[in-house]
């Protein structure tokens, strides 16, 4: 839809949708890291002593949007302060704070919608749970599409997607309290401090998961300071033909982590170990297809797509779709090794180191951007996964002594 976009926002418009989109994403981590730990803790509850924990789900909701607002607050006061210093990338300013309003509660409902699903996982009706977010995206998709083929302007956009989205996400939620009254597992209460101890390795879990957005939305956020509407576009699509490897690759993880923690935990006598390498070889195996073919055609057809995406206004960068498709793929690799940190409640061995070389290279993206303008961006990112991936084996040597 990015062509219609353009087409009803003008490049100035689009460049503040995306911007706003980028700063709103950060919302998205308050439900990363406590909201994890106990939808694993509960889910094993309820598989081993068909017992349900309601005041640790009680205290992780709470906490999910407490911390959901007070980020969201945090943002708009970032961005109008930027917003303060740099109004050249605005078209209007006023327009500009009252979308990021409306796609920030936006983004707290897309939290709700998480916490949901998290308890058709905790039940074992995941599948379920999946299958009425992805019809809920579709329907919320086709009416965006239907508002753009109108030339709806972006306060419009954003208001009656705020609607779509509040009346959807009730609508999951209408099924959720069906499924709770369905469930028959007996309700307790956990041991005193049992919530307490669920809170590190929730923080290793956001901690890791804040550098891999800083990555792709802050990376994009600081490219507004010092690059140009069409350079930002430029910059948006690029990234957007390089997504699916991301897509693929992280369903793939999402699908497969449920069993990953059962045989990282598993004993010699629950699981065979020969059984377990088995399982983490296919898995191996299928990551790498996945990969090379969706790299291999993304490259083939990236021409086209640029072409569509762009409505031919812009010349098609190829180093700049290249080094964005091997930056995605090197973010992969990370996400795919992270996955056995999370299992094993040591994502904060990866995490923190994951921040601060986010941080550092994000802060050379300018004086970089002198010497390799656009490509900068992805360059950055390409040099952090690196040195990430530098450092893992004295990372795991150490976890060894």
């Amino acid at each position: 839809m990015v062509p219609l976009f353009i087409a009803s926002f003008g490049q100035f418009g689009y460049v503040t949708w995306l911007t706003i989109n980028s700063y709103t994403a950060f919302i998205l981590m308050s439900d990363f890291g406590i909201l994890i730990v106990a939808t694993v803790f509960l889910t094993n509850s309820v598989r081993s002593t068909d017992t349900f924990a309601i005041d640790i789900w009680e205290k992780c909701k709470a906490l999910t949007l407490k911390l959901s607002i007070t980020i969201a607050f945090s943002l708009f006061v970032l961005y109008w302060g930027i917003n303060f210093l740099f109004k050249h990338n605005i078209s209007d300013t006023k327009t500009s704070l009252l979308v990021f309003v409306f796609l920030a509660i936006l983004s707290i409902l897309t939290v709700w919608q998480h916490t949901i699903l998290s308890t058709f996982q905790i039940f074992d009706r995941y599948g379920q749970g999946m299958t009425l977010l992805a019809v809920i995206r579709i329907v919320e998709v086709c009416l965006v599409f239907i508002l753009l083929t109108f030339k709806c302007q972006i306060i419009t956009l954003s208001f009656v997607y705020l609607i779509i989205r509040s009346f959807l996400t009730f609508s999951l939620w209408q099924k959720q309290r069906k499924l709770e009254n369905f469930s028959k597992r007996k309700l307790v209460r956990a041991p005193e401090g049992t919530f307490r101890a669920l809170l590190p390795p929730s923080i290793g879990i956001a901690t890791l998961n804040f550098a891999s957005m800083l990555g792709i939305h802050g990376s994009f956020l600081v490219s507004t300071l010092w690059l140009k509407p069409g350079d930002l576009i430029a910059i948006a699509i690029a990234r957007m033909i390089s997504s699916p490897i991301r897509l693929m690759t992280t369903a793939l993880l999402i699908g497969t982590f449920p069993d990953f923690i059962s045989h990282n935990s598993a004993t010699l006598d629950d699981v065979p170990v020969v059984q377990i390498e088995r399982v983490r070889s296919n898995l191996r195996i299928t990551f790498i297809t996945i990969i090379l073919t969706a790299s291999t055609t993304l490259i083939l057809v990236s021409h086209f797509v640029w072409n569509f995406l762009s409505r031919k206004s812009l010349e098609f960068p190829i180093w700049l779709v290249t080094l964005f498709i091997i930056a995605t793929i090197l973010d992969a690799i990370i996400g795919f090794v992270a996955q056995e940190y999370i299992s094993k409640n040591l994502a904060h061995k990866i995490g923190y180191l994951y921040l601060v070389i986010t941080l550092f290279f994000l802060a050379l993206q300018r004086p970089l951007g002198l010497v390799y303008h656009l490509q900068a961006v992805p360059v950055i990112i390409i040099l952090t996964d690196v040195v990430i991936l530098a450092l893992l084996p004295m990372l795991k040597s150490k976890r060894k002594d």
